[in-house]
């Protein structure tokens, strides 16, 4: 119930939003077992050219913020010249997000960037970053992303399909331990699926 309430609430941001507003973004963690081997994926739609114009959280839109012309000029490119940009270097994203189980860091993978065609740039356009990661066993991870990329919607699917935690993250808070594979759903998957941030 919770989880459809905060989707809900971010279309509604979405649906009012005018077309240089910034949104929120929107992350979706899944667990995967196959084979005995723990995966987790980790799929996140972004403004990638308010992410790479630096532009702020303190922003609500780009237009006003002094990143404004950098970020028209990214809106501009076509998606190969844009996803070139990001894999420069210029924001390091794996490193900007975390995925931590206790004292452990798991390692983050880009795999893919999936960039619209450039379109009206009168309108913001949603990329989406598609991570892996393979754990050493079906973790429960604690997931965080820098405070400068701005808030973030978080959603959980189980290794069984079922839904799982979902929060809304603001300042580089962390969210709780995950559950995300069936096997984990004990008392204390459980407590740390109903978990959700305030």
């Amino acid at each position: 119930m919770i989880r459809a309430l905060i989707f809900v609430g971010v279309l509604g941001i979405a649906a009012a939003a005018q077309a240089h507003e910034l949104r929120p973004s929107i992350a979706d963690i899944r667990g995967i077992e196959e084979d005995g081997r723990a995966e987790i994926t980790l799929d996140i739609v972004v403004n990638l050219e308010a992410i790479l114009a630096g532009i702020g959280p303190e922003h609500t839109d780009s237009t006003t913020a002094p990143e404004a012309e950098a970020y028209m000029t990214l809106r501009a490119l076509p998606p190969d010249a844009l996803i070139a940009r990001l894999r420069s270097g210029e924001r390091d994203m794996p490193a900007l997000i975390t995925l931590t189980e206790g004292d452990t860091r798991i390692s983050l993978a880009l795999e893919r960037i999936d960039v619209p065609e450039t379109g009206d740039i009168a309108l913001a356009r949603d990329s989406v970053l598609h991570l892996r990661a393979v754990p050493d066993g079906p973790v429960m991870p604690q997931f965080a992303w820098d405070a400068s990329l701005g808030p973030i919607v978080l959603r959980a699917t189980l290794s069984d399909g079922s839904d799982g935690y979902a929060g809304f993250l603001t300042d580089g808070m962390a969210s709780p331990p995950i559950t995300l594979f069936a096997e984990r759903k004990g008392f204390w998957g459980r407590l740390g699926g109903m978990i959700r941030s305030e």
